[in-house]
């Protein structure tokens, strides 16, 4: 919930040009209160490079997220609790266990925002660098199984939402049979293989006797906030 009159103040960061007003935003003028709302991969990457530059230009950074720490939806919990405690020591006041409730403006110019617990915090800019949620069209809601708790549409480990209809990418929710749990992954290569084992699952599917190929791929990234690579299987 944000406050008109506070937007001009806030931004995302999924772009270029996002980036670049950001960075000129941050070389404008020493000593700003810099909030970023959001725990995950982004977040914690864009918490820790303005930490460094904040250290060169005084600016404070604070980074809000609704998890027990880091990563919290994808590390194991000693992990989490391990680079939160890195990003700590990189200068970055974490307020773990939170959400934002209302963000408005100051008589000064500035933000404030309110968490859930009552707590306000005072900021100069507020940088929104949370996950994406699928934009289905009304037909699709009404045709196909959508995820409630993932978001998405709804498919079996075959990535077939329903009899010879088959989803790839940020848009689908799956079950995985490595961890055998749902997910709904956000993440490059994921979308590149999930989409070729779609394009042979759904040529297969024509084809009686093939047998469908479950997608069990693991998505690799890099994290440079803690330079580590590392593989979602644990």
């Amino acid at each position: 919930p944000m406050a008109e009159s506070a937007k001009s103040r806030v931004s995302t960061f999924r772009g270029v040009a996002d980036f670049t007003k950001l960075y000129n935003l941050l070389k404008e003028k020493e000593g700003q209160k810099i909030v970023i709302v959001g725990g995950g991969f982004l977040g914690s990457e864009l918490a820790v490079s303005m930490s460094k530059l904040g250290k060169e230009m005084n600016h404070s950074v604070t980074q809000i997220f609704p998890e027990d720490g880091h990563m919290g939806l994808v590390f194991p919990k000693y992990l989490s609790q391990w680079t939160t405690e890195k990003v700590s020591k990189l200068g970055v006041e974490v307020k773990s266990g939170r959400s934002v409730s209302l963000i408005e403006e100051t008589e000064e110019g500035s933000v404030k925002l309110v968490l859930d617990n009552g707590e306000e915090l005072q900021a100069d800019h507020v940088v929104v660098a949370v996950g994406v949620e699928p934009s289905l069209v009304k037909s699709l809601k009404s045709a196909l199984p959508v995820d409630k708790e993932y978001g998405g549409l709804e498919a079996d480990k075959f990535l077939q939402v329903y009899p010879g209809v088959f989803a790839a990418g940020d848009v689908v929710s799956y079950f995985d049979p490595v961890l055998g749990c749902r997910r709904r992954v956000e993440h490059f290569d994921h979308a590149i293989l999930s989409g070729k084992l779609a394009g042979r699952n759904m040529v297969k599917s024509l084809k009686r006797d093939e047998e469908l190929e479950s997608y069990s791929n693991q998505s690799m990234f890099w994290y440079s906030g803690v330079r580590f690579l590392y593989l979602n299987c644990f």
